[in-house]
């Protein structure tokens, strides 16, 4: 998340901004082995596929979402702080839902 807002305030600086948005990507495909244990510790069976499913099927709206919100941002002010600062906002929010999440005891 810093990583992107780095790229948000470095637009005029090619290396900087390229090396920021790398590294924001990076961290973000490591965060997904972590997300994606979550749905077996409080599903099982068909409800955990069900529950994956579902998951991945909102991952793929976010993905239609995200780049039209971004480029509708982008033509609304002339350039692309105001949609690097909306992911970073998307980006936050997602890491405090996940850290907020309490992984459930496990009954023996």
């Amino acid at each position: 998340m810093p990583a992107m807002a780095v790229a948000a305030f470095t637009t005029d600086h090619l290396a900087i901004a390229l090396t920021a948005i790398v590294i924001s990507t990076a961290c973000s495909w490591g965060s997904y082995a972590v997300f994606w244990s979550m749905p077996s510790l409080y599903l099982s069976g068909t409800a955990a596929a069900g529950g994956i499913a579902l998951i991945n099927s909102i991952g793929l709206l976010g993905g239609f979402v995200s780049p039209l919100l971004f480029g509708y941002l982008k033509e609304a002010t002339g350039g692309a702080l105001v949609g690097l600062l909306v992911l970073v906002g998307m980006l936050l929010a997602s890491g405090i839902g996940i850290a907020a999440t309490r992984i459930p005891a496990r009954i023996s």
